[in-house]
Protein backbone atom coordinates (compact mmCIF):
# COMPACT_ATOMS: atom_id res chain seq x y z
CA UNK A 1 0.00 0.00 0.00
CA UNK A 2 2.53 2.75 0.78
CA UNK A 3 1.56 3.82 4.28
CA UNK A 4 4.47 1.75 5.63
CA UNK A 5 6.93 4.43 4.58
CA UNK A 6 6.68 8.19 4.45
CA UNK A 7 6.70 10.00 1.13
CA UNK A 8 10.32 11.08 1.63
CA UNK A 9 11.35 7.51 2.47
CA UNK A 10 9.68 6.25 -0.72
CA UNK A 11 11.37 8.93 -2.82
CA UNK A 12 14.79 8.27 -1.27
CA UNK A 13 14.58 4.48 -1.60
CA UNK A 14 11.99 3.35 -4.13
CA UNK A 15 11.19 -0.35 -4.18
CA UNK A 16 11.12 -1.23 -7.85
CA UNK A 17 11.10 -5.03 -7.65
CA UNK A 18 8.31 -5.31 -5.07
CA UNK A 19 4.78 -5.89 -6.24
CA UNK A 20 2.00 -3.74 -4.83
CA UNK A 21 -0.38 -5.23 -2.31
CA UNK A 22 -3.37 -4.08 -0.29
CA UNK A 23 -1.96 -5.54 2.92
CA UNK A 24 0.12 -3.38 5.22
CA UNK A 25 3.37 -4.56 6.69
CA UNK A 26 3.22 -3.65 10.39
CA UNK A 27 6.96 -4.23 10.84
CA UNK A 28 7.73 -1.71 8.10
CA UNK A 29 5.29 0.80 9.57
CA UNK A 30 6.90 0.49 13.02
CA UNK A 31 10.37 0.86 11.50
CA UNK A 32 9.27 4.00 9.68
CA UNK A 33 7.67 5.44 12.84
CA UNK A 34 10.82 4.76 14.87
CA UNK A 35 12.99 6.46 12.24
CA UNK A 36 10.70 9.47 12.25
CA UNK A 37 10.68 9.65 16.06
CA UNK A 38 14.50 9.55 16.12
CA UNK A 39 14.71 12.44 13.68
CA UNK A 40 11.89 14.45 15.24
CA UNK A 41 13.01 14.10 18.87
CA UNK A 42 16.57 15.07 17.93
CA UNK A 43 15.38 18.18 16.12
CA UNK A 44 15.40 21.24 18.32
CA UNK A 45 12.47 23.64 18.14
CA UNK A 46 13.01 26.73 15.98
CA UNK A 47 15.34 24.80 13.63
CA UNK A 48 12.73 23.73 11.05
CA UNK A 49 11.73 26.89 9.15
CA UNK A 50 8.49 25.36 7.81
CA UNK A 51 7.28 24.51 11.33
CA UNK A 52 9.08 26.38 14.08
CA UNK A 53 7.47 24.20 16.77
CA UNK A 54 8.62 20.93 15.11
CA UNK A 55 10.87 18.97 17.47
CA UNK A 56 11.43 19.47 21.17
CA UNK A 57 13.22 22.12 23.22
CA UNK A 58 16.90 21.54 23.86
CA UNK A 59 17.11 19.16 26.86
CA UNK A 60 19.82 21.33 28.42
CA UNK A 61 17.38 24.27 28.40
CA UNK A 62 14.66 22.13 29.99
CA UNK A 63 17.10 20.97 32.70
CA UNK A 64 17.18 24.51 34.08
CA UNK A 65 13.48 24.33 34.94
CA UNK A 66 14.03 22.11 37.98
CA UNK A 67 12.16 20.56 39.74
CA UNK A 68 9.68 20.35 36.85
CA UNK A 69 12.26 19.40 34.20
CA UNK A 70 11.19 15.75 33.88
CA UNK A 71 7.49 16.64 33.65
CA UNK A 72 8.28 19.36 31.11
CA UNK A 73 10.28 16.94 28.97
CA UNK A 74 7.49 14.32 29.15
CA UNK A 75 4.93 16.89 28.04
CA UNK A 76 7.13 18.17 25.18
CA UNK A 77 7.76 14.66 23.83
CA UNK A 78 4.07 13.72 24.03
CA UNK A 79 2.85 16.93 22.36
CA UNK A 80 5.41 16.65 19.57
CA UNK A 81 4.44 13.05 18.80
CA UNK A 82 0.72 13.84 18.93
CA UNK A 83 1.14 16.74 16.53
CA UNK A 84 3.68 15.40 14.03
CA UNK A 85 3.28 11.59 13.99
CA UNK A 86 -0.27 10.88 12.80
CA UNK A 87 0.31 7.12 12.69
CA UNK A 88 0.32 7.06 16.51
CA UNK A 89 -2.63 7.77 18.78
CA UNK A 90 -3.25 7.61 22.55
CA UNK A 91 0.34 8.64 23.23
CA UNK A 92 1.58 8.36 26.80
CA UNK A 93 5.08 9.23 28.02
CA UNK A 94 6.24 7.88 31.37
CA UNK A 95 9.53 8.66 33.13
CA UNK A 96 11.38 5.50 34.16
CA UNK A 97 13.81 6.07 37.00
CA UNK A 98 17.27 4.54 36.76
CA UNK A 99 19.56 4.33 39.77
CA UNK A 100 22.44 2.98 37.67
CA UNK A 101 22.89 5.96 35.36
CA UNK A 102 21.91 9.29 36.87
CA UNK A 103 23.07 11.25 33.80
CA UNK A 104 20.56 9.59 31.47
CA UNK A 105 16.82 10.22 31.43
CA UNK A 106 14.70 7.29 30.34
CA UNK A 107 11.14 7.57 29.10
CA UNK A 108 8.78 4.85 27.99
CA UNK A 109 6.44 5.86 25.19
CA UNK A 110 3.28 3.83 24.81
CA UNK A 111 0.86 4.46 22.00
CA UNK A 112 -1.42 2.78 19.52
CA UNK A 113 -0.37 2.39 15.93
CA UNK A 114 -3.17 3.36 13.59
CA UNK A 115 -3.26 0.33 11.32
CA UNK A 116 -6.24 0.04 9.01
CA UNK A 117 -9.28 -0.15 11.31
CA UNK A 118 -7.23 -1.70 14.10
CA UNK A 119 -5.19 0.00 16.78
CA UNK A 120 -2.01 -1.96 17.48
CA UNK A 121 -0.35 -1.27 20.88
CA UNK A 122 3.27 -0.23 20.62
CA UNK A 123 6.01 0.60 23.17
CA UNK A 124 9.26 2.53 22.69
CA UNK A 125 12.11 3.16 25.11
CA UNK A 126 13.63 6.61 24.84
CA UNK A 127 16.95 7.58 26.37
CA UNK A 128 18.16 11.17 26.73
CA UNK A 129 21.91 11.10 27.32
CA UNK A 130 24.05 13.74 28.99
CA UNK A 131 24.79 15.43 25.64
CA UNK A 132 21.06 15.87 24.94
CA UNK A 133 21.00 13.22 22.20
CA UNK A 134 17.82 11.13 22.20
CA UNK A 135 17.82 7.44 21.31
CA UNK A 136 14.58 5.65 20.45
CA UNK A 137 14.47 1.87 20.72
CA UNK A 138 11.68 -0.47 19.72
Amino acid sequence: MGIERTLLERLARPKSAVSRTMQMNVTEIVRSVVNHLRKMLNTKQNHAPAHMDYGIPDPSDVAHSLPDAIGTMQKCIRQCIEKYEPRLTNVNVIHVESELDILTLRFQITAQLVHSKERVPIVFDTLVDSSGRIKVKE
